[in-house]
């Protein structure tokens, strides 16, 4: 049974002018639904923070190519689990 939230985050990464810096955040939330069945859900947001505004924003990035490279690497590595299974007498 899978369930649970993960929160990652890429490092803080300085933007070409000075005092103004970027980073990435993923959240990713599994839910059982059936035995052998999960739900998968993943949501990218940007952060900013620049000298000219106190705080930073949070920007929701709902199309990115992340998204696509997270659940191609779910993909493989389930196809990869589904395939030792197999194997294993």
């Amino acid at each position: 049974m899978a369930q649970g939230i993960i929160n990652a985050h890429s490092r803080l990464q300085p933007a070409g002018t000075f005092g103004k810096a970027h980073q990435y955040t993923m959240e990713v939330r599994l839910q059982s639904l059936d035995p052998g069945k999960t739900d998968v859900s993943v949501v990218l947001r940007e952060q900013e923070e620049s000298t000219s505004f106190a705080g930073a924003t949070d920007l929701v990035l709902r199309e990115h190519a992340l998204y696509q490279s997270f659940f191609a690497a779910v993909e493989r590595a389930l196809k990869l689990r589904a395939t030792t299974e197999l194997q294993v007498p």
